[in-house]
């Protein structure tokens, strides 16, 4: 009697890549798994991102992301927060506070 072989599904996604959000370009540069032990629920995710917005990129900042609905729902409010700061105060004062390169 044979054991049938079980098949593992395998995710490769190559960084950096880009994705478009509400008009801007966000780079993630890297992904990483947290350890399960430190994450009981289900696993966790860390990636570093970067928003460039016309002609204004962010700072390269971390997200912790569940699944890609949750790194999708976390962008969209990284995008908009760095959009609404970029309006407040513009890109010179952005980059005189450390948010924006």
């Amino acid at each position: 009697m044979s054991i049938p072989a079980t098949r593992a599904r395998l995710e490769v996604v190559i960084t950096p890549f880009e994705v478009e959000i509400e008009d801007c370009i966000v780079t993630i540069y890297e992904v990483s798994i947290i350890p399960a032990p430190q994450v009981p629920e289900g696993r966790l995710y860390w990636a570093s991102c970067q928003v460039h917005c016309k002609d204004v990129k962010s700072i390269v900042f971390p997200i912790t992301f569940r699944n890609s609905d949750d790194l999708r729902n976390k962008l969209r409010i990284e995008v908009s927060k760095f959009k609404y700061n970029l309006f407040l105060y513009g890109k010179e004062e952005l980059k005189r506070r450390g948010f924006a390169i």
